[in-house]
């Protein structure tokens, strides 16, 4: 029932749909918050809400959703912060969660989903530093975090994550320098780092990758990037 015109709230007694394994609500016109009995769909494996109007915070009791593999709510007006019972979803390949007004940290917990491959949570209100525990995610390609206010330095630890394709972290206040580790993801093949307060020297390491699109700010003076700001 997606790219429809549905208005209204989420109904309460969508918990009752016990059996239910794949709901998709995306691009319609829904308003309200998100029930907190959409944690009684515990067969439930997919959930798209995107591009609605939802508001309000995401319910801890999604952390109940055991079996969930996509959880799609990019493009509404979700606020709060980022549920740490989102980390027992172990079986999650997707989290959208970008263009929402998500305050706090991003939970170590999300550490614990070693089989995440998708995790975008760009333009939010999000602070803090990147968890350490996000070493954890081998299996990540795509990272978006983007267009937030994460602060600290860009963390060794991803030099572990050698299933990253796509890493961008533009439009933050990171700070320091980009670590040589980053050298070691061999399957880099975006890394946009613009729009911080990073400073030079950049790696000369990072040379030996073939990046199709590494963008950077330009007092790096960064030797190997596709372009700089």
């Amino acid at each position: 029932v997606s790219n429809n015109f549905f208005d209204g709230t989420i109904p309460l007694a969508i918990g009752q749909l016990s059996r239910l394994g794949y709901l998709d609500l995306d691009s319609n016109k829904l308003v309200g918050s998100l029930p907190a009995n959409l944690g009684e769909l515990t067969r439930l494996t997919y959930l798209s809400l995107h591009s609605n109007m939802i508001e309000g915070p995401i319910p801890s009791s999604l952390g109940l959703l055991t079996e969930l593999r996509v959880m799609d709510m990019d493009d509404n007006a979700l606020s709060g912060t980022f549920p740490i019972e989102i980390g027992n979803l172990v079986k999650l390949t997707t989290i959208g969660l970008s263009f929402n007004k998500i305050g706090g940290t991003l939970p170590a917990s999300l550490g614990n989903l070693n089989v995440l491959k998708r995790l975008t949570v760009v333009g939010n209100l999000l602070i803090g530093t990147i968890p350490t525990e996000l070493e954890g995610l081998t299996k990540l390609t795509h990272l978006s975090a983007n267009l937030n206010d994460l602060t600290g330095t860009i963390p060794t630890h991803m030099g572990r994550m050698l299933s990253l394709n796509q890493v961008f972290l533009e439009g933050n206040a990171l700070t320091g320098t980009i670590p040589s580790e980053l050298s070691q993801l061999t399957k880099l093949d975006q890394l946009l780092l613009q729009l911080n307060g990073l400073v030079g020297p950049e790696p000369k390491e990072m040379c030996s990758l073939k990046i199709k699109k590494y963008e950077a700010d330009c007092t790096i003076k960064c030797g190997c990037c596709t372009w700089c700001y």
